[in-house]
């Protein structure tokens, strides 16, 4: 026998599920939102470094020098890690 208070109804939990749904479908609209936000944050970007060509080659001679610095970092940790399985291993 069934207690009263336990349904036997397959659609148990249909509420907490529509609430799940709601809340994903405002998270989408937060997310398509911020999207167009960010879309026109960065049209003015660039018409702002259209307008200033000298902001265009720093930006250029910052990333540049930024990859170099990540090639370095990368090189660096591969030498140590290949001293330290050397060392493991009496290579």
């Amino acid at each position: 026998m069934i207690p009263s208070s336990v349904s036997s109804s397959p659609c148990v939990g249909t509420d907490a599920d529509r609430g799940g749904n709601s809340q994903a479908y405002a998270t989408r609209e937060d997310f398509s939102s911020q999207r167009t936000i960010l879309a026109s944050i960065d049209s003015r970007m660039g018409g702002v470094l259209s307008q200033m060509p000298g902001i265009n080659s720093l930006i250029t001679m910052i990333r540049t020098r930024r990859r170099r610095d990540t090639i370095i970092v990368g090189v660096v940790i591969g030498g140590c890690m290949l001293l330290l399985l050397g060392y493991m291993f009496g290579f």
